[in-house]
């Protein structure tokens, strides 16, 4: 749990502005690791260009790119204890109480899988944030288009 509140807390270390092509770049880093968003405006709505917006969307999608990757490595810890366990057991005819009998090793089998488990729901969780915020930009650009469309024709 402490990694995706680390990941949500993780510092930008670069952020760019591209007005001219309606670009926003962010740059996060979590354990050593540098994660990029991009949220690049769609070209139907070059009046409405927000760097306030766009630095929300990259970051978003930097969040997205960092979990992806750290639900990779939680899967990768998990399989491999998963897989010495097997091979303690079922590979040599004995039961999970002959070779772990504290079950120190069972219940870090089972925080790995948790904690895998744990990474993918904040991963989906951010995706369907980011997927809602921006129908939620664009509901409102639209909105804009058909004000200013009004007062265009009113005057």
């Amino acid at each position: 749990m402490s990694m995706i509140k680390d990941i949500y807390k993780a510092p930008i270390i670069a952020h760019a502005v591209s007005e001219q092509q309606g670009e926003v770049i962010v740059l996060i880093e979590h354990l050593g690791q540098t994660f990029e968003g991009v949220a690049r405006l769609d070209p139907s709505d070059k009046d409405f260009f927000s760097e306030k917006v766009g630095t929300n969307i990259a970051e978003s999608r930097a969040r997205i790119a960092a979990l992806k990757f750290f639900t990779h490595y939680a899967n990768l810890c998990y399989k491999s204890r998963e897989q010495m366990m097997w091979e303690a057991t079922v590979s040599r005819n004995k039961t999970a109480a002959e070779v772990d009998p504290t079950g120190y090793f069972t219940h870090a089998l089972q925080r790995s899988y948790d904690e895998y488990q744990s990474i993918c729901r904040a991963w989906k969780r951010e995706e369907a944030r980011l997927r809602k915020y921006l129908e939620g930009q664009g509901k409102a650009i639209e909105s804009i288009k058909r004000l200013r469309e009004a007062k265009a024709k009113s005057e």
